[in-house]
């Protein structure tokens, strides 16, 4: 796979053949059997990579923090769709960061990896997007509420986001699903820990909207039984 031209704009895969191909083409990255199999598959069933680089299509030349990157598979998305700005990624397992650096190294060298606790993470040096798929779950309801006050700060222009998926808590039997499913990726060892407190939507909007940002939920199941949403937040005008 070779970089993409600087100047190229965001394209999206929009056909099956094309998305077929992306995702060939981003497992042959990783190392391993289980890995390429989950990115090939994510990449064909799961409709989060495509739905957040629509959200930021519009400002893909900003400077983009992804807390909970694991192996550096959305922010190799981005770059494979041509996204401009620089990327930061951060996780706290460490044996994802050394899998998402090695690639990056021959393929994106302007990708930072990192190792980092979320509750040591200082935004101050960050303005633009910010993104937290599938991660919130996995701290406790204080430090989600202290990590979504503190991502809040980096959205200091209208066309910054922050952008959230996360299976919500309520009463539905996809919330369930999605709680048994986390605690099995903890099982099979993908996940370093098991969820601690999925966020309803209550608890993410309140932080967010204290911060003065304006926010769209939306549903984001496609084809998967799992209670996903799409929350994208913004600095009003």
């Amino acid at each position: 796979m070779h970089r993409p031209a600087a100047s190229s704009p965001v394209e999206l895969p929009d056909s099956p053949d094309r998305v077929r191909r992306l995702a060939k083409s981003l497992s042959r990255l990783y190392p391993g059997r289980f890995l390429r199999s989950y990115v090939y598959w994510k990449i064909r069933t799961d409709p989060l990579y495509p739905a957040v680089t629509r959200s930021l299509a519009d400002a893909q030349n900003q400077p983009l923090v992804d807390l909970g990157c694991g192996a550096g598979l959305f922010p190799f998305y981005l770059k494979s769709q041509h996204y401009l700005g620089p990327i930061h990624g951060l996780d706290i397992d460490d044996q994802k960061i050394i899998a998402a650096r090695t690639i990056a190294t021959h393929h994106w060298p302007d990708i930072d990896f990192q190792t980092s606790d979320f509750a040591t993470w200082n935004p101050a040096p960050h303005q633009g997007h910010v993104t937290l798929l599938d991660v919130l779950q996995y701290l406790p309801p204080e430090l989600q509420h202290d990590l979504l006050s503190r991502a809040a700060t980096c959205i200091t222009a209208p066309n910054h986001r922050l952008i959230i998926r996360n299976g919500l808590s309520d009463p539905s039997w996809r919330a369930r699903i999605t709680h048994s499913t986390d605690h099995f990726a903890r099982w099979i060892r993908w996940m370093p820990n098991s969820p601690l407190s999925h966020p309803t939507r209550e608890s993410l909007e309140a932080p967010l909207r204290a911060a003065g940002l304006h926010l769209i939920f939306t549903p984001l199941w496609g084809k998967t039984p799992f209670n996903n949403y799409l929350i994208t937040a913004h600095r009003p005008n």
